[in-house]
């Protein structure tokens, strides 16, 4: 008897050694005891909490369980954590919608509290929720301070997915138009979370970061079509850009907009055995305005109708129009 119950020990002592401890979902650099601030509540005082899973992303394409790693199940072809957040699962639906109406505000609240809920339960946030946190951050974000934020989210969610992933893809584009600001891309490659992303001198924006909106009203009048073409042709999307690119180099806003008036008129030119009726287009700032954002795109835009559109009869016309641009 003295025996066997010998081998019981040995035995329970050898399943208890080979049975590793669930990893903890606690965020990398924070202290479980004394707790981490809130999701909502990222400070900028040393390095944020990246609530990225601290082992192998989930995301892997898998034939069974042992093509997943750690804690993972195969579930439909990938691997997915087996430990989550129900609440979670549910907040996180509820932020998508809000994403689809377009309330990106409320969207960022409720990932807040989705990342909050994975916490509580020590549950490794899935791929798909960090780089959703972070597109909405992004999206929302237009102080330097909300950058900084949405910059964290950006790292967590890269730290936290795979490459190729389509929810990281989202991510890697917002964060692309920010490289102006001054944000140190180097800074994602690193083996720990950057307390600061924007740490260089700010640089010159590129056209695919300016957004354009013009709002050309519909009008059936001779030569308004070919005018409406060519102020949404490439050409004329290139020259806005350009001119908010000047007018940011000057005064570092985020955004400009400017009225502008069309105005056509056609001429007669005797060519001989015809004649042909050629439109003259000019646009002018509303209001008489000169200068800045506003009389750079009269001048961008007017070059662009050097060889005005060939009309039947004699016509004038006048419209006027908004432009407005931002960084996206």
């Amino acid at each position: 008897m003295r025996h066997l119950h010998l081998l019981l020990v040995v035995a329970l002592l050898t399943l208890t050694s080979a049975c590793p401890p669930r990893p903890s979902a606690t965020p990398p650099g924070t202290d479980a005891a004394a707790g981490s601030p809130p999701p909502g509540h990222d400070t900028l005082n040393g390095a944020a909490p990246s609530y990225a899973p601290t082992g192998m992303p989930s995301g892997t394409s898998c034939a069974g369980r042992s093509d997943c790693a750690g804690e993972q199940v195969c579930v439909s072809g990938v691997c997915r954590f087996r430990h989550v957040s129900v609440k979670g699962e549910i907040l996180t639906t509820a932020a998508r919608a809000q994403l689809d109406t377009g309330d990106v505000s409320g969207a960022v609240r409720t990932y807040d509290q989705v990342l909050e809920a994975y916490e509580s339960q020590e549950a490794p946030v899935p791929a798909e929720v960090l780089c959703g946190a972070a597109g909405a951050a992004l999206r929302a974000a237009e102080t330097p301070e909300e950058r900084e934020v949405a910059a964290r989210r950006a790292d967590a969610c890269f730290r936290g997915s795979l490459p190729g992933d389509e929810s990281r893809m989202v991510v890697q584009r917002a964060v692309s138009r920010l490289r102006y600001d001054g944000l140190d891309l180097s800074l994602f490659d690193q083996d720990q979370p950057a307390s600061h992303f924007f740490t260089e001198d700010p640089s010159r924006p590129t056209v695919d970061a300016v957004e354009i909106a013009l709002e050309l009203p519909d009008r059936d009048m001779a030569g308004y079509e070919p005018v409406r073409t060519t102020l949404q042709s490439e050409d004329a999307t290139r020259a806005i850009a350009g001119c908010f690119i000047r007018d940011w180099e000057s005064r570092h806003e985020r955004s400009a907009s400017a009225p502008l008036t069309i105005d056509l008129t056609s001429h007669l030119r005797d060519m001989g055995d015809y004649d042909v009726y050629t439109g003259q287009v000019t646009l002018t700032p509303t209001g008489g305005a000169e200068g800045g954002f506003v009389g750079c795109l009269a001048e961008a835009l007017t070059a662009l109708f050097e060889n005005g559109p060939r009309l039947a009869r004699s016509i004038s016309w006048r419209e006027e129009i908004e432009v407005t641009t931002r960084l996206r």
